[in-house]
């Protein structure tokens, strides 16, 4: 997850990580449990403005 998280250059949200994971990887791993990773390991510090 942290190899995806830096080779995006932390652009992907928990939710995209979370499909990267499932399709590319074929892990089976749920946004809930992702979510709490990236919170935990402080990957979701980080805020993107949208304007």
């Amino acid at each position: 997850m942290q190899r995806v998280y830096e080779e995006q250059k932390g652009i992907y949200s928990y939710r995209r990580i979370t499909i990267y994971l499932n399709h590319f990887l074929n892990a089976q791993v749920n946004h809930k449990c992702v979510h709490r990773l990236m919170e935990a390991s402080f990957f979701m510090l980080l805020i993107h403005s949208t304007s």
